[in-house]
């Protein structure tokens, strides 16, 4: 999307990347991403303090969103668009038609999964009896605790006997889950990162008005005791990095930051 400007290959491990959605539905995939992250980290995790009540607040969280009314008909939509975007591409040269082909047999088959499924994302999971009674009280934990009988008895059982259920859980899952990694994974592939410099911490771009952008990557060296803060839309953006110090207010950098974008558009 950077036209007539140098790309530049990074290493992930020595740099923060942080992402701008420039669209609801990318958006919500990234907040989805990060609760299915989360979820990860804990079944890794070798702390059982607690362990099974936090997954429990995670699936909650994730079907919290997913039970928006509108979700299911905007990933479809997403998906044929997408769909159609990438087919389009199979006629240009030096494309790699076996990555192609495969893209597009994702999508296809995503497809076709929600206009045969019922109901709400995530649907069969909602329509778990005991996720079901919880689901109703989405505050917090202490809740399900008063008021929900029901939780305080899984809360007693063994945790072979609570994995087992969330790992059921995470099973119905999956569909989601792949739907929101292949969205997210054609837009951070759709980009490429160019090395910019942001003045006196400032940084300012416009954007072409044929560019259908969805998502800003941003990417800063580790060793940078910096963070950016970002102000964008369709046509153009700013960013001001700020001196990472948690224990005063942010203020802007007056150096000199050189740092890397990515536009990613489809």
């Amino acid at each position: 999307m950077n036209e007539n400007i140098d790309t530049a290959v990074i290493d992930e491990n020595a740099v923060i990347i942080y992402e701008q959605p420039l669209d609801e539905l990318i958006r919500v995939c990234l907040r989805l991403e990060y609760l299915f992250q989360q979820m990860d980290h804990l079944l890794q995790s070798t702390d059982l303090t607690q362990r099974w009540e936090v997954a429990i607040s995670y699936l909650i969280a994730i079907l919290h969103i997913a039970d928006r009314p509108d979700l299911k008909s905007k990933i479809t939509k997403k998906l044929n668009d997408y769909s159609s975007y990438f087919a389009q591409l199979a006629t240009k040269p030096n494309i790699d038609k076996i990555k192609l082909n495969t893209i597009l047999q994702q999508f296809r088959l995503l497809s076709e999964f929600y206009l045969k499924a019922p109901g709400k994302m995530a649907q069969t999971l909602k329509n778990d009896p005991f996720m079901d009674r919880i689901y109703r009280r989405l505050s917090n934990l202490s809740d399900y605790a008063i008021d929900t009988p029901i939780y305080s008895y899984w809360r007693a059982q063994s945790s072979e006997f609570k994995e087992a259920y969330i790992c059921r859980c995470l099973d119905q899952l999956l569909k989601l889950r792949e739907t929101i990694d292949l969205l997210l994974q054609v837009n951070r592939d759709s980009g490429e990162f160019v090395k910019v410099q942001a003045k006196n911490g400032f940084y300012h771009q416009n954007f072409s008005s044929s560019w259908n952008l969805q998502l800003l990557r941003i990417a800063i060296p580790r060793r940078y005791k910096l963070y950016p803060e970002v102000s964008a839309g369709k046509h153009r953006m700013s960013a001001r990095f700020l001196l990472a110090d948690l224990s005063q207010p942010g203020s802007q950098s007056s150096d000199d930051v050189s740092f890397y974008i990515s536009c990613c558009a489809i």
